[in-house]
Protein backbone atom coordinates (compact mmCIF):
# COMPACT_ATOMS: atom_id res chain seq x y z
CA UNK A 1 0.00 0.00 0.00
CA UNK A 2 1.48 3.66 -0.81
CA UNK A 3 -0.16 6.43 1.21
CA UNK A 4 -0.87 9.79 -1.18
CA UNK A 5 -1.68 13.28 0.89
CA UNK A 6 -4.38 14.71 0.07
CA UNK A 7 -6.02 17.78 1.54
CA UNK A 8 -4.36 16.58 5.04
CA UNK A 9 -6.20 13.27 4.61
CA UNK A 10 -4.24 10.57 3.46
CA UNK A 11 -5.13 8.15 0.20
CA UNK A 12 -4.06 4.72 0.47
CA UNK A 13 -3.41 3.30 -3.00
CA UNK A 14 -3.62 -0.55 -4.05
CA UNK A 15 -1.57 -0.81 -7.33
CA UNK A 16 -2.62 -4.23 -9.27
CA UNK A 17 -0.97 -5.30 -12.57
CA UNK A 18 -3.38 -6.64 -14.92
CA UNK A 19 -1.78 -9.94 -15.90
CA UNK A 20 -3.90 -9.72 -19.49
CA UNK A 21 -3.50 -6.48 -20.47
CA UNK A 22 -0.54 -5.05 -18.41
CA UNK A 23 -2.27 -2.00 -17.36
CA UNK A 24 -2.47 -0.61 -14.18
CA UNK A 25 -5.34 -0.84 -11.89
CA UNK A 26 -5.40 1.44 -9.09
CA UNK A 27 -8.15 1.90 -6.09
CA UNK A 28 -7.57 5.04 -3.65
CA UNK A 29 -9.41 4.28 0.01
CA UNK A 30 -9.33 6.68 3.12
CA UNK A 31 -11.08 7.72 6.10
CA UNK A 32 -12.16 11.36 6.03
CA UNK A 33 -14.59 13.75 8.14
CA UNK A 34 -16.71 12.69 5.56
CA UNK A 35 -16.11 8.84 6.28
CA UNK A 36 -15.13 6.36 4.45
CA UNK A 37 -14.28 7.16 0.80
CA UNK A 38 -12.84 5.16 -2.38
CA UNK A 39 -11.98 5.73 -6.30
CA UNK A 40 -10.97 3.51 -8.60
CA UNK A 41 -9.09 3.90 -11.88
CA UNK A 42 -9.77 0.93 -13.53
CA UNK A 43 -8.34 0.22 -16.86
CA UNK A 44 -11.08 -1.34 -18.66
CA UNK A 45 -13.00 1.20 -19.21
CA UNK A 46 -10.01 3.56 -20.91
CA UNK A 47 -8.69 0.16 -22.73
CA UNK A 48 -11.97 -0.28 -24.14
CA UNK A 49 -12.74 3.35 -25.02
CA UNK A 50 -9.19 3.70 -26.39
CA UNK A 51 -9.75 0.77 -28.66
CA UNK A 52 -13.32 2.53 -30.38
CA UNK A 53 -11.06 5.96 -31.20
CA UNK A 54 -8.35 3.39 -32.35
CA UNK A 55 -10.46 1.42 -33.55
CA UNK A 56 -13.31 2.82 -35.32
CA UNK A 57 -14.73 6.56 -34.96
CA UNK A 58 -18.31 7.48 -35.49
CA UNK A 59 -20.20 10.80 -35.48
CA UNK A 60 -22.49 9.83 -32.67
CA UNK A 61 -24.10 12.95 -33.25
CA UNK A 62 -25.15 12.53 -37.04
CA UNK A 63 -27.69 10.01 -36.71
CA UNK A 64 -30.68 11.02 -39.00
CA UNK A 65 -31.19 8.17 -41.42
CA UNK A 66 -29.02 5.93 -39.23
CA UNK A 67 -30.93 5.78 -36.06
CA UNK A 68 -32.69 2.60 -37.38
CA UNK A 69 -30.26 0.42 -38.47
CA UNK A 70 -28.21 1.69 -35.19
CA UNK A 71 -31.39 0.29 -33.19
CA UNK A 72 -30.90 -2.94 -35.39
CA UNK A 73 -27.54 -3.69 -34.28
CA UNK A 74 -28.57 -3.89 -31.14
CA UNK A 75 -31.47 -6.12 -31.87
CA UNK A 76 -29.12 -8.47 -34.01
CA UNK A 77 -26.80 -8.58 -31.29
CA UNK A 78 -28.62 -9.54 -28.52
CA UNK A 79 -30.52 -12.47 -31.07
CA UNK A 80 -27.13 -13.69 -31.60
CA UNK A 81 -26.75 -14.50 -27.99
CA UNK A 82 -30.20 -15.55 -27.22
CA UNK A 83 -30.35 -12.36 -25.41
CA UNK A 84 -34.36 -11.23 -24.19
CA UNK A 85 -35.06 -7.56 -25.75
CA UNK A 86 -36.17 -5.68 -23.03
CA UNK A 87 -36.69 -1.53 -23.40
CA UNK A 88 -33.69 -0.96 -21.55
CA UNK A 89 -31.70 -2.61 -23.45
CA UNK A 90 -32.23 -0.68 -26.59
CA UNK A 91 -29.86 1.88 -25.02
CA UNK A 92 -27.35 -0.57 -24.42
CA UNK A 93 -24.93 -0.64 -27.36
CA UNK A 94 -23.15 -3.85 -27.93
CA UNK A 95 -19.51 -4.05 -28.73
CA UNK A 96 -20.62 -4.54 -32.22
CA UNK A 97 -23.70 -2.00 -32.25
CA UNK A 98 -20.26 0.25 -32.46
CA UNK A 99 -20.15 -1.06 -36.14
CA UNK A 100 -23.41 -2.05 -37.14
CA UNK A 101 -25.00 0.62 -39.62
CA UNK A 102 -22.79 4.11 -38.72
CA UNK A 103 -20.57 5.34 -41.19
CA UNK A 104 -16.58 6.09 -39.79
CA UNK A 105 -16.98 9.48 -39.43
CA UNK A 106 -14.49 11.81 -37.30
CA UNK A 107 -13.06 11.39 -33.64
CA UNK A 108 -15.62 9.62 -31.27
CA UNK A 109 -16.34 13.01 -28.49
CA UNK A 110 -20.46 12.91 -28.78
CA UNK A 111 -20.77 10.47 -26.31
CA UNK A 112 -17.65 9.89 -24.61
CA UNK A 113 -19.60 7.67 -21.94
CA UNK A 114 -21.14 5.39 -24.39
CA UNK A 115 -22.66 1.85 -23.12
CA UNK A 116 -20.53 -0.98 -24.14
CA UNK A 117 -20.93 -4.69 -23.91
CA UNK A 118 -17.80 -5.98 -23.43
CA UNK A 119 -18.31 -9.97 -24.89
CA UNK A 120 -14.44 -10.81 -23.87
CA UNK A 121 -14.46 -10.86 -20.40
CA UNK A 122 -12.79 -13.43 -17.30
CA UNK A 123 -13.22 -13.95 -13.31
CA UNK A 124 -10.31 -16.32 -12.84
CA UNK A 125 -10.19 -17.77 -9.58
CA UNK A 126 -6.42 -15.62 -9.11
CA UNK A 127 -9.16 -12.62 -9.56
CA UNK A 128 -11.30 -13.81 -6.71
CA UNK A 129 -9.31 -12.19 -3.60
CA UNK A 130 -8.16 -9.13 -5.05
CA UNK A 131 -11.76 -8.18 -6.54
CA UNK A 132 -15.03 -9.18 -5.36
CA UNK A 133 -18.21 -9.78 -7.31
CA UNK A 134 -19.86 -6.53 -5.53
CA UNK A 135 -16.14 -4.76 -6.72
CA UNK A 136 -16.34 -5.83 -10.17
CA UNK A 137 -20.29 -5.13 -10.26
CA UNK A 138 -19.50 -1.42 -9.17
CA UNK A 139 -15.81 -1.33 -11.70
CA UNK A 140 -18.68 -2.19 -14.73
CA UNK A 141 -21.31 0.07 -13.17
CA UNK A 142 -18.74 2.94 -13.30
CA UNK A 143 -17.36 2.47 -17.01
CA UNK A 144 -20.78 2.36 -18.47
CA UNK A 145 -20.75 -1.44 -19.09
CA UNK A 146 -24.06 -2.63 -18.76
CA UNK A 147 -23.37 -6.09 -19.89
CA UNK A 148 -20.98 -8.42 -20.22
CA UNK A 149 -20.14 -12.08 -21.52
CA UNK A 150 -18.34 -13.84 -18.65
CA UNK A 151 -16.05 -16.90 -18.60
CA UNK A 152 -14.03 -18.06 -15.78
CA UNK A 153 -11.80 -20.79 -14.66
CA UNK A 154 -12.68 -22.57 -12.65
CA UNK A 155 -16.58 -21.88 -13.89
CA UNK A 156 -17.50 -20.42 -10.38
CA UNK A 157 -15.84 -17.30 -11.10
CA UNK A 158 -18.94 -16.87 -13.75
CA UNK A 159 -21.19 -17.76 -11.90
CA UNK A 160 -20.51 -15.34 -8.70
CA UNK A 161 -20.66 -12.17 -10.82
CA UNK A 162 -24.39 -13.92 -12.44
CA UNK A 163 -25.21 -13.98 -9.33
CA UNK A 164 -24.21 -10.78 -8.53
CA UNK A 165 -26.41 -9.48 -11.24
CA UNK A 166 -27.66 -11.71 -13.65
CA UNK A 167 -28.45 -8.23 -15.76
CA UNK A 168 -25.03 -7.12 -16.16
CA UNK A 169 -23.00 -10.81 -16.54
CA UNK A 170 -23.94 -13.23 -19.05
CA UNK A 171 -21.96 -16.51 -18.09
CA UNK A 172 -20.88 -18.98 -20.71
CA UNK A 173 -19.44 -22.19 -19.87
CA UNK A 174 -16.11 -22.95 -19.75
CA UNK A 175 -14.23 -26.72 -19.83
CA UNK A 176 -11.86 -25.81 -17.98
CA UNK A 177 -11.09 -27.43 -14.39
CA UNK A 178 -9.04 -29.74 -12.42
CA UNK A 179 -6.50 -30.74 -14.69
CA UNK A 180 -8.37 -30.20 -17.82
CA UNK A 181 -6.79 -26.82 -19.50
CA UNK A 182 -6.82 -24.80 -22.56
CA UNK A 183 -3.64 -27.72 -23.76
CA UNK A 184 -5.33 -30.65 -22.97
CA UNK A 185 -9.43 -29.68 -22.97
CA UNK A 186 -9.86 -30.94 -26.72
CA UNK A 187 -8.87 -34.46 -25.70
CA UNK A 188 -10.35 -34.91 -22.27
CA UNK A 189 -13.59 -37.68 -23.11
CA UNK A 190 -15.14 -36.32 -19.45
CA UNK A 191 -15.71 -32.97 -20.93
CA UNK A 192 -19.08 -33.07 -23.14
CA UNK A 193 -20.26 -34.90 -20.07
CA UNK A 194 -18.80 -32.21 -17.57
CA UNK A 195 -20.37 -29.21 -20.05
CA UNK A 196 -23.91 -30.57 -21.04
CA UNK A 197 -24.43 -31.22 -16.63
CA UNK A 198 -23.35 -27.68 -16.02
CA UNK A 199 -25.66 -26.71 -19.00
CA UNK A 200 -28.41 -27.58 -17.33
CA UNK A 201 -28.20 -24.35 -14.98
CA UNK A 202 -29.97 -22.85 -17.42
CA UNK A 203 -28.02 -19.71 -17.17
CA UNK A 204 -25.44 -20.16 -19.64
CA UNK A 205 -25.41 -18.25 -23.04
CA UNK A 206 -22.53 -19.94 -24.95
CA UNK A 207 -19.80 -22.52 -24.26
CA UNK A 208 -15.93 -20.66 -23.72
CA UNK A 209 -13.81 -19.10 -24.64
CA UNK A 210 -11.90 -22.28 -25.82
CA UNK A 211 -8.56 -22.35 -27.15
CA UNK A 212 -6.90 -24.57 -29.67
CA UNK A 213 -3.16 -24.62 -29.00
CA UNK A 214 0.09 -25.69 -30.09
CA UNK A 215 -1.58 -27.91 -33.33
CA UNK A 216 -4.86 -29.08 -31.56
CA UNK A 217 -7.47 -29.26 -33.78
CA UNK A 218 -11.32 -29.27 -34.07
CA UNK A 219 -11.56 -32.76 -35.13
CA UNK A 220 -11.09 -35.01 -32.31
CA UNK A 221 -14.49 -36.51 -31.44
CA UNK A 222 -14.39 -34.46 -27.80
CA UNK A 223 -14.25 -31.13 -29.76
CA UNK A 224 -16.67 -32.43 -32.10
CA UNK A 225 -19.44 -33.46 -29.23
CA UNK A 226 -18.94 -29.84 -27.64
CA UNK A 227 -20.00 -28.13 -31.24
CA UNK A 228 -22.75 -30.36 -31.48
CA UNK A 229 -24.27 -29.32 -27.76
CA UNK A 230 -23.38 -26.17 -28.40
CA UNK A 231 -25.32 -26.34 -31.75
CA UNK A 232 -28.36 -28.43 -30.24
CA UNK A 233 -28.78 -25.64 -26.61
CA UNK A 234 -28.70 -23.06 -29.51
CA UNK A 235 -25.81 -21.57 -27.53
CA UNK A 236 -22.74 -19.33 -28.83
CA UNK A 237 -19.26 -20.77 -28.99
CA UNK A 238 -16.64 -18.88 -28.21
CA UNK A 239 -13.26 -19.88 -29.89
CA UNK A 240 -9.88 -18.87 -29.74
CA UNK A 241 -8.11 -20.04 -32.72
CA UNK A 242 -6.65 -20.13 -35.86
CA UNK A 243 -8.70 -20.18 -39.11
CA UNK A 244 -8.13 -24.08 -39.90
CA UNK A 245 -10.31 -24.67 -36.88
CA UNK A 246 -12.69 -22.22 -37.38
CA UNK A 247 -13.00 -24.65 -40.45
CA UNK A 248 -13.17 -27.72 -39.34
CA UNK A 249 -16.09 -26.83 -36.64
CA UNK A 250 -18.64 -25.37 -39.58
CA UNK A 251 -17.83 -28.43 -41.93
CA UNK A 252 -19.07 -30.85 -39.18
CA UNK A 253 -21.90 -28.03 -37.88
CA UNK A 254 -22.53 -25.37 -40.62
CA UNK A 255 -25.42 -23.81 -38.52
CA UNK A 256 -22.82 -22.96 -35.38
CA UNK A 257 -23.28 -19.70 -34.03
CA UNK A 258 -18.88 -18.69 -33.09
CA UNK A 259 -18.06 -15.69 -31.69
CA UNK A 260 -14.43 -15.52 -32.89
CA UNK A 261 -11.57 -14.12 -30.32
CA UNK A 262 -9.55 -11.98 -31.50
CA UNK A 263 -10.58 -12.02 -34.75
CA UNK A 264 -8.47 -14.65 -35.08
CA UNK A 265 -5.04 -13.05 -35.07
CA UNK A 266 -5.58 -12.97 -38.55
CA UNK A 267 -5.14 -10.07 -41.25
CA UNK A 268 -8.22 -8.40 -42.39
CA UNK A 269 -8.05 -10.22 -46.11
CA UNK A 270 -8.17 -13.47 -43.57
CA UNK A 271 -11.10 -12.55 -42.01
CA UNK A 272 -13.13 -11.00 -45.00
CA UNK A 273 -12.63 -14.57 -46.86
CA UNK A 274 -14.23 -16.16 -43.21
CA UNK A 275 -16.90 -13.50 -42.90
CA UNK A 276 -17.85 -13.75 -46.34
CA UNK A 277 -18.20 -18.02 -45.87
CA UNK A 278 -19.69 -18.41 -42.88
CA UNK A 279 -22.93 -15.84 -42.13
CA UNK A 280 -22.91 -17.22 -38.49
CA UNK A 281 -19.29 -16.11 -37.50
CA UNK A 282 -18.97 -13.03 -35.57
CA UNK A 283 -15.63 -11.37 -34.54
CA UNK A 284 -14.47 -10.46 -30.83
CA UNK A 285 -12.17 -7.84 -31.52
CA UNK A 286 -9.98 -7.82 -28.31
CA UNK A 287 -6.39 -7.23 -27.76
CA UNK A 288 -5.78 -6.21 -31.56
CA UNK A 289 -6.50 -2.23 -31.45
CA UNK A 290 -2.88 -1.75 -32.33
CA UNK A 291 -2.69 -3.90 -35.62
CA UNK A 292 -6.56 -2.37 -36.45
CA UNK A 293 -5.58 1.17 -35.48
CA UNK A 294 -1.93 1.45 -35.52
CA UNK A 295 -0.60 4.96 -34.39
CA UNK A 296 -3.89 5.85 -33.87
CA UNK A 297 -4.90 6.00 -37.30
CA UNK A 298 -7.76 3.42 -39.02
CA UNK A 299 -6.02 1.11 -41.32
CA UNK A 300 -7.57 1.34 -44.84
CA UNK A 301 -8.10 -2.47 -44.96
CA UNK A 302 -9.72 -3.31 -41.61
CA UNK A 303 -11.66 -0.16 -42.15
CA UNK A 304 -13.07 -1.47 -45.44
CA UNK A 305 -13.83 -4.64 -43.49
CA UNK A 306 -15.76 -2.51 -40.88
CA UNK A 307 -17.99 -0.72 -44.18
CA UNK A 308 -18.60 -4.20 -45.68
CA UNK A 309 -19.62 -6.24 -42.45
CA UNK A 310 -21.23 -3.81 -39.92
CA UNK A 311 -23.16 -6.42 -38.26
CA UNK A 312 -20.35 -8.58 -37.46
CA UNK A 313 -17.86 -7.45 -35.12
CA UNK A 314 -17.96 -7.29 -31.04
CA UNK A 315 -15.47 -4.85 -29.01
CA UNK A 316 -13.84 -7.21 -26.11
CA UNK A 317 -11.79 -6.25 -23.11
CA UNK A 318 -10.16 -9.83 -22.51
CA UNK A 319 -9.67 -8.64 -19.00
CA UNK A 320 -9.16 -11.32 -17.08
CA UNK A 321 -7.32 -9.75 -13.45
Amino acid sequence: MTTLPSNGNNWNEYVHVCNCTGAICRTFTRVSPAGYERKSEHPVRAQMQSNIRDVLAYDLADLDGRGSRAMRAVVLSNAFLNIRQRPAIAAIVVAASLLFGLSPMTVLTAAPTLPLFDVHLHYNAEAWRHHSPTEVDRMLAAANIPRALVSSTPDDGALKLYLKNCARFLPILRPYRNGVSRYNWHRDQRTPAYLAAGLRRNVYKGIGEIHFIFGAGAETPTVQSVAALALRKQLVLHVDSPALDIHTLFGSHSKLRILWAHAGHQKPSAVGRMLSRYPTLRVDLSLRAKDIAPGGKLDPSWRGLFERYPDRFMIGSDTSS
